[in-house]
């Protein structure tokens, strides 16, 4: 029964080479599996062997120490970004609490100049009346440029009389009409 699916199984041959045997080179002219070989022949191929080995091995190496690295870049990479982390949070606490104190002082501020202008109004009067009359402002006094010791020119700086109208009030002229 074993034999029977052996035979059926299309992947495996009639012969298994074992695995330490020597790649010797076969020709093709021959259909027997027993062959006489040099001693020439077979030390070339154990150190063909030998060097398929060593390359074998190498490129494990290679692919372990490959793996070491990408493992040692994966960590520095988590690290950068826990330290970016960190920092992005220290800042917005340090943000957080810069806005607090501003607030606290705007709003100390706002308290102090509340209280004084209660303090105000309770000591101004309610009514008009009781409150001293208001300091009256100086009229500004219009320059003069005057020309280099000119009769004219004092005649022109000279303002104009006044208008006035039937009631009493004074007319203003407009600056381009003068």
């Amino acid at each position: 029964n074993q034999g029977l699916r052996h035979s059926l199984n299309p992947k495996q041959r009639d012969y298994e080479i074992p695995i330490n045997a020597l790649d010797l080179q076969i020709s093709r002219e021959t259909h027997t599996t027993a062959m006489l070989y040099s001693p020439r022949k077979i030390r070339a191929a154990a150190k063909q062997r030998r060097e398929k080995d060593r390359k074998n091995e190498e490129e494990r190496l290679n692919r372990l120490q490959m793996k070491e690295f990408k493992e040692a870049a994966r960590l520095i990479k988590q690290q950068k970004a826990r330290l970016a982390r960190e920092a992005q949070v220290k800042g917005q606490e340090r943000r957080a609490q810069e806005k607090a104190v501003k607030a606290a002082e705007r709003e100390a501020q706002k308290q102090q100049r509340d209280s004084e202008k209660a303090i105000q109004q309770a000591q101004s009067g309610k009514h008009k009346a009781s409150r001293p009359p208001p300091k009256p402002q100086e009229q500004r006094k219009k320059r003069v440029v005057r020309a280099a010791r000119d009769a004219t020119a004092e005649v022109a700086a000279e303002a104009p009389p006044s208008l006035t109208t039937r009631r009493g009030r004074i007319i203003n002229t407009p600056g381009r009409y003068k």
